[in-house]
């Protein structure tokens, strides 16, 4: 077994990348289910110097979801490590990103589609970032984006 590897097309060191709401879950909790995947990708990507960014989209869902799920001092920690620090500066979704966010969400036809994927996508498509980290499908099956995983390499 090998060191892992990113899959598909490598990214270069001043490639940015979105994080999501899922992929910011696993980080934060040992208990959630995604959690050592999400704490590889996220070291592997570190040490490529990738540069990591959110959208508000996400902020508000992530501090929403842990507020509900985990307690307000989970969200607060989520904001304070995360965002407050500038760990993961955050693009603004503004009247252009929504708009477009908008148009992909009422093009889909699932029932439980998320209105902040459709933003998330949006904001790739118009800054012309091909790589999203989370672990949803969505992302590649629906709007192109290269969610970034890990393999083992053939070492």
């Amino acid at each position: 077994m090998g060191q892992p590897a990113l899959r598909k097309d490598p990214m270069r060191n001043d490639q940015q990348i979105i994080i999501d709401t899922d992929a910011f879950i696993g980080l934060m909790h040992e208990t959630d289910a995604l959690h050592a995947q999400a704490t590889a990708i996220y070291q592997s990507l570190k040490e490529q110097r990738v540069q990591f960014t959110t959208t508000s989209a996400v902020v508000t869902e992530t501090a929403t979801l842990l507020s509900y799920r985990r307690g307000q001092a989970a969200a607060c920690k989520f904001l304070h490590d995360f965002i407050d620090s500038g760990a993961f500066p955050v693009i603004f979704v503004k009247e252009a990103l929504y708009q477009q966010g908008l148009a992909f969400f009422k093009a889909q036809t699932k029932k439980g589609t998320s209105f902040t994927d459709c933003v998330n996508a949006a904001t790739c498509h118009q800054l012309e970032m091909p790589w999203i980290f989370s672990f949803d499908q969505v992302y590649a099956k629906k709007f192109g984006l290269q969610l970034v995983e890990l393999a083992q390499s053939d070492d």
